[in-house]
């Protein structure tokens, strides 16, 4: 595993501990994971070749 998939499951992990959940197709998450991984999502389709520098700005996944 790299240190930019070390740095992405950190933020992910600090993520899942925010309490305040969000419903996501029927299921209860937290709302930080929620946003980390939505904003991954746009990045994803806006700038698929957006340098690492940038993409830890915005945690893993898609929602």
């Amino acid at each position: 595993m790299s240190r930019f998939d070390d740095a992405i499951r950190g933020f992910d992990d600090a993520n899942a501990e925010d309490p305040v959940l969000e419903r996501v197709e029927g299921e209860d998450l937290p709302k930080e994971l929620v946003y980390g991984r939505r904003m991954s999502g746009w990045l994803e389709r806006f700038a698929p070749d957006a340098p690492e520098s940038v993409k830890p700005l915005s945690p893993s996944g898609s929602c």
